[in-house]
């Protein structure tokens, strides 16, 4: 299990200038491929995650604030990127919960911009819960 951890893990130690300059996901892909050595073959891992995606991101990039769910976070990922960094996993369940600041507002406001522009309000909660298997 890993709950909470991705968003913190920073890149490796530079080797080149190109390394200081970019986030490389260097820590992050050293992350996912520690949990892949570790798990025996149908082995499962859960884990959550910020979700860059999340309404209330996006709703705080479009009053000019700073998308971050939490600001001293390392990087916080979109699903794709998620999927895409755990690919040698099987993904067997997705689904996304507002857990941090549903208390602090009407999550129902930012659903209904997204229904009146014809966009899909899925997958917009704050943490990215997944379970993945070993193949």
């Amino acid at each position: 299990m890993s709950f909470e951890v991705m968003e913190h893990i920073k890149d490796k130690s530079e080797q080149n200038f190109n390394e200081i300059t970019f986030f490389n996901e260097s820590g992050v892909r050293t992350f996912a491929a520690e949990i892949n050595r570790v798990l025996k073959p149908g082995g499962t891992f859960v884990m959550t995650t910020p979700n860059a995606n999340s309404l209330l991101a996006l709703e705080r990039l479009a009053s000019f604030e700073p998308p971050v769910l939490f600001r001293p976070h390392v990087r916080e990922y979109t699903r794709q990127e998620v999927m895409e960094i755990f690919a040698d996993l099987q993904l067997i369940r997705y689904e996304t919960h507002n857990s941090f600041f549903l208390f602090q507002r009407n999550p129902m406001d930012g659903h209904q911009i997204f229904m009146r522009n014809g966009w899909s309000p899925e997958g917009r909660g704050e943490l990215h819960f997944c379970i993945f298997v070993k193949r």
